[in-house]
């Protein structure tokens, strides 16, 4: 669990851990990022599971193709990354809205 009492002995860059709700309150993302650590929020490192699951709901089995669905994770850190950049703010606000665009698209 990431705290303000954790995060000050972290001797990292990123945190892009496994492990869900990292965070322990809404502001340790804001410790993280004073001390220049990158969060990434896990339920975006750790999509694939779900992903995987969600595409052999809909009668997706070939593994060539999950793997290679999968294997966009890392492209769409990379965007969630420099989107939050640009707009300033959190990796975890751009993920969020990355998430509610998902879903307001899926229900349309």
């Amino acid at each position: 669990m990431l705290s303000a009492s954790t995060i000050p002995r972290l001797q990292c860059r990123i945190v892009a851990g496994s492990a869900n709700a990292q965070l322990e309150t809404a502001d340790d993302e804001a410790r993280l990022a004073e001390r220049g650590i990158v969060y990434v929020p896990d339920y975006v490192v750790n999509g694939g599971g779900a992903l995987a699951l969600g595409l052999r709901g809909r009668g997706v089995r070939d593994l060539d193709e999950l793997m290679a669905r999968m294997e966009r994770i890392g492209e769409a850190v990379s965007e969630i990354l420099a989107e939050a950049a640009a707009a300033r703010e959190s990796p975890l606000r751009a993920a969020t809205r990355r998430v509610e665009r998902a879903l307001a698209a899926s229900r349309a």
